[in-house]
């Protein structure tokens, strides 16, 4: 299962922020009301859920992805009539 909220993709428009990276430690300043900056935000946060989709498909682990903004109940239930429609 692969939970993901819409605010994870964006950086807020609010100046300078200081973020860590949490896998290499390290840490950036990085000018949050500068436009491009915040779309190569959002880029890399995209490729980073790409990546984690693919890597879940390049193993076979069938995964599904719910979003804060739906209802978990609805994303569960359709995930299984895909699967067992793949079993049948």
């Amino acid at each position: 299962m692969l939970l993901s909220d819409p605010g994870d993709f964006v950086l807020p428009e609010s100046g300078i922020l200081h973020v860590r990276d949490f896998e290499s430690g390290e840490h950036v300043y990085l000018d949050a009301s500068n436009p491009k900056i915040r779309k190569a935000y959002a880029r890399k946060k995209r490729g980073e859920h790409r990546r984690i989709l693919d890597s879940f498909k390049a193993c076979d682990i069938a995964a599904v992805e719910i979003s804060t903004e739906e209802d978990a109940a609805d994303a569960l239930a359709g995930f299984f009539r895909i699967r067992e429609k793949r079993i049948r």
